[in-house]
């Protein structure tokens, strides 16, 4: 019978630990140990087995456990920078109108209209209209009684007294109530201009260089013509009350005698121009005022062409002559 029948199992057991571990004891202070010449420059080196390094490792892969546990909750606080992506400020930056603001073209456009009142700058470029001179155009003659056909064809006559043609655009005539005439065309110099009430057959057989609207009051009123600057050129019976002149009995215009403000009554001399009905106009349209014709020459007739008539003709002009130079006549002495 030997040992090992002897021994039960746990003491075997026991004795193959103590065994294991004194083995292990050996090898571990021979590996471990520090050689007694290590401070010694040739002492030998010292040798590490594959138990010790395969144990040694183990060390190191407990911190690649330690970094088990970095899976924990803190990469988690890694979706706080996730919070940081509020670049959503950045989309706001996007929304913002900076789009929008392509609204400053209309802007651009604003500044147009700006420019539309730099063109109401080029007429302050322009210089004002220069004022014409006094009765440089005269209100030459009026019908205010109209004609024989009607009253109500009533006329105007215009006259150029300047060497020059005179554009009538901006020019107005007017007696401040229905009569208010924008003229417009052009008068020749020393040339006349005819209005002509209503419509073109006022005077049939010569024609009108502008119609006008209004009445022309037969108790008397004022006309005032104006020039394009607004300053007043000429007026007839400015003073106003009842016309100086002309007669609503027989039809005859109101002549202007000169560039004053003299006035006469057709005197039946020089007349032109016929009414609706073909009667002759009472009046010098389009020609040279009766009042500033010579008086007419005496004629003598076939019948009564003797020595004696022509004498007595002539002794009569000649009384009617001196009595006009001598007033009054007792004063003259035969």
């Amino acid at each position: 019978m030997n040992l090992g029948d002897r021994l039960s199992f746990p003491a075997r057991i026991t004795l193959l630990a103590g065994l294991l571990f004194l083995l292990c004891a050996f090898i571990l202070s021979s590996e471990y140990v520090p050689n007694a010449f290590a401070g010694q420059a040739n002492a030998p080196p010292i040798r590490h087995n594959k138990f010790q390094s395969s144990f040694t490792s183990t060390p190191s892969s407990t911190p690649s456990k330690t970094a088990d546990p970095a899976h924990s909750p803190t990469p988690t606080e890694t979706t706080t920078p996730s919070q940081t992506p509020p670049p959503t400020p950045v989309h706001t930056a996007s929304e913002t109108p900076s789009p929008t603001l392509t609204a400053t073209p209309t802007q651009d456009q604003t500044p147009t209209p700006s420019e539309t009142p730099t063109a109401t700058l080029t007429p302050e470029s322009i210089p004002p209209a220069t004022p014409f001179p006094l009765r440089t155009i005269l209100i030459n003659e009026l019908a205010w009684a109209g004609t024989f056909a009607s009253a109500n064809d009533e006329w105007i006559e215009l006259f150029n007294t300047s060497n020059e043609a005179i554009n009538l655009n901006g020019w107005t005539l007017t007696d401040g109530g229905d009569i208010r005439i924008n003229l417009g065309g052009t008068i020749s110099p020393k040339g006349y201009f005819l209005l002509e009430r209503t419509d073109n057959s006022t005077i049939v057989d010569i024609s009108a260089n502008q119609l006008y609207r209004g009445n022309l009051r037969n108790s008397g009123e004022t006309l005032r013509l104006t020039d394009p600057s607004g300053s007043l050129i000429d007026s007839a019976n400015g003073g106003g009350g009842s016309w100086p002149a002309g007669d609503a009995a027989s039809r005859k215009s109101m002549e202007r005698a000169g560039q004053g403000g003299n006035w006469g009554t057709y005197s039946g001399v020089g007349g032109c121009g016929h009414d609706a009905n073909g009667t002759p106009i009472q009046g010098t349209p389009g020609r040279r005022n009766s009042v500033l014709l010579p008086p007419p020459t005496p004629t003598f007739s076939s019948t009564n062409d003797t020595p004696t008539s022509r004498l007595c003709v002539l002794s009569s002009s000649f009384l009617r002559f001196r009595s006009q130079l001598c007033k009054p006549a007792n004063v003259i002495n035969d």
